[in-house]
């Protein structure tokens, strides 16, 4: 955005893994460990670091409130019409 002549914006981003309703807890707790491991694994943690990403793990079905406006404008009424 500095290049476009706006020095303080930046960007947020966020990341989430889904599973079918019904997947077992068992299951998803073995996805929620492998991914926070490889997360940490050094060479990925520079690439993150690289680009400024802040990793933050939570847990299985913690994120829900979070997502539960995924895809809604922030800009609510003002947001464009498709």
């Amino acid at each position: 955005m500095q290049e476009a002549g706006f020095p303080d914006v930046g960007t947020i981003a966020w990341q989430a893994m889904f599973a079918p309703a019904g997947t077992a807890r068992e299951v998803l707790d073995v996805l929620q460990k492998a991914s926070i491991q490889a997360m940490q694994v050094p060479a990925a943690k520079k690439v993150f670091a690289e680009q400024n990403f802040n990793i933050v793990a939570h847990q299985v079905g913690g994120g829900g409130q979070a997502l539960a406006g995924a895809g809604k404008s922030p800009l609510g009424a003002r947001s464009p019409k498709r």
